[in-house]
């Protein structure tokens, strides 16, 4: 169901992937993996009347959904926007004393609320960002692999839908692109004088899918256009 929650993104699919999957968001600053994930997720919730849970480590709650109204997308009280400072106030909870194995337990915690309106029915989450959370993570590379393993086993035993916003370039080989489900990228594309925004699939398991770039559409909401075509 995931290829029907954007128009045009269906193209990109032979079949849809499994609703468990744990999907990279990544792309540079200013590509949209917010937005775009969000988008995603609030239909994919209105598809199944479900709920879902965003968590963002980074933005405002208040900032974010004015970002999404700039660009046509009215935010829904079936995907909830939680921010790390709002949410840890509510705790009464100082996060400078948290350890770093209690930053991923803090993510549970989260989404094991009882939200209004869908309570704990949630079949998505979105986590803003997986940078953040790996900053707040002081532990050495080959530890932070298998936390990042560990982390990612948790999210798919939940059997839920989760998009993990990444900043960074897909080009550039992480431990994470292999420990993921899938990867969809993000990014901007100069050609001669035009700028266009795409969306790629690098990687998804359990389907077929294009590897072509396709235009990302940004006029009322988020669309996926025809194959970018460029030379």
């Amino acid at each position: 169901m995931i290829n029907q929650t954007l128009p045009g993104f269906g193209a990109m699919f032979d079949s849809s992937p499994p609703l468990e999957s744990v999907v990279l968001i990544i792309g540079r600053a200013g590509t949209l993996k917010s937005s775009f994930a969000y988008a995603v997720a609030m239909n994919l919730c209105k598809m199944m009347n479900s709920g879902g849970l965003y968590l963002s480590l980074e933005q405002n709650r208040n900032m974010f959904i004015r970002n999404l109204k700039s660009i046509g997308i009215m935010p829904s009280n079936r995907l909830h926007i939680i921010d790390f400072s709002t949410f840890m106030d509510s705790l009464g909870t100082n996060s400078h004393y948290f350890t770093h194995d209690e930053y991923v337990d803090f993510v549970f915690r989260a989404l094991s609320m009882e939200l209004p309106d869908v309570g704990t029915n949630l079949r998505c989450f979105i986590l803003d960002s997986l940078n953040a959370l790996q900053s707040l993570m002081d532990v050495s590379e080959a530890e932070l692999r298998r936390k990042m393993n560990d982390f990612f086993f948790r999210l798919r035993k939940k059997g839920i839908l989760s998009l993990i916003i990444m900043e960074g370039d897909a080009d550039v080989e992480r431990d994470e692109y292999y420990l993921v489900d899938g990867i969809i990228e993000l990014g901007i594309m100069h050609i001669g004088t035009d700028i266009k925004r795409y969306v790629r699939i690098r990687k998804m398991r359990g389907c077929k899918h294009t590897l072509y770039p396709h235009i990302l559409e940004v006029d009322g909401g988020i669309r996926v256009g025809g194959e970018l075509i460029y030379e």
